[in-house]
């Protein structure tokens, strides 16, 4: 399922659970940064199981956001044996 970074917000917000959140660092209408802030603040469990993609130019917020954020960061350009490592990390806890 592909949502837009403020209606998958708004629905996580909203009560509704994803197994795994995949988004973009870099996105036009919200960063991943951004829209991590916001889950972490309402539904921190939610946001321990999200998996951003670095992707585009990377910004000092982006790498210090890297840096300290307990995510599960892939490069792009990935393969799918790391992403499909990446999901089965995060569906094993």
């Amino acid at each position: 399922m592909s949502l837009e970074p403020r209606t998958a917000a708004a629905r996580v917000l909203a009560g509704e659970r994803f197994d795994v959140i995949f988004c973009d660092l870099m996105m036009p209408e919200m960063t991943g940064m951004d829209f991590y802030a916001v889950i972490a603040e309402k539904e921190p469990q939610q946001a321990d199981v999200s998996s951003s993609s670095p992707g585009g130019a990377f910004t000092p917020a982006a790498r210090a956001f890297v840096a300290r954020a307990s995510n599960t960061f892939l490069e792009k350009p990935f393969d799918k044996r790391e992403l499909d490592a990446a999901l089965a990390k995060h569906l094993r806890r």
